[in-house]
């Protein structure tokens, strides 16, 4: 479990911070995933990169009962999003086209998900 709280340290500050920034700068956002999709080598540099982090998460860390399981959750999802990267690079790009209510419901989403791990590291009440 320490591990966990460990990580969570790390990521759930991360992760409140680029879900504000994606809130903040929406159109550098735009153009940042724009680019994204004109370099497959950066793209699949960085799929491979999330890869990694969430075989490290998920070797790390363990299912527990309480709140500590988003620790975890976070290194699934890394896996999984970086498996279609790998694997469906079309599908996962195609995927940058969303609307601007579905990016800032995914920046709330990961605003909450970084409050979460900061509330499992820094055991806010």
């Amino acid at each position: 479990m320490s591990a966990a709280i460990g990580l969570a340290g790390i990521f759930g500050p991360l992760l409140v911070i680029l879900g504000i920034w994606s809130l903040l700068f929406a159109q550098h956002q735009k153009k940042v995933m724009d680019d994204l999709k004109k370099s497959p080598s950066l793209f699949h540099f960085g799929s491979i990169v999330n890869l990694f982090i969430g075989i490290v998460v998920v070797s790390a860390t363990s299912w527990h009962g309480n709140e500590t399981f988003l620790v975890p959750l976070f290194g699934w999802v890394q896996v999984i999003r970086s498996l279609i990267g790998i694997f469906l690079p079309k599908f996962y790009l195609s995927s940058f086209s969303w609307s601007r209510g579905v990016y800032i419901f995914i920046s709330f989403v990961i605003i909450l998900w970084g409050l979460g791990m900061c509330r499992v590291a820094f055991s806010w009440l």
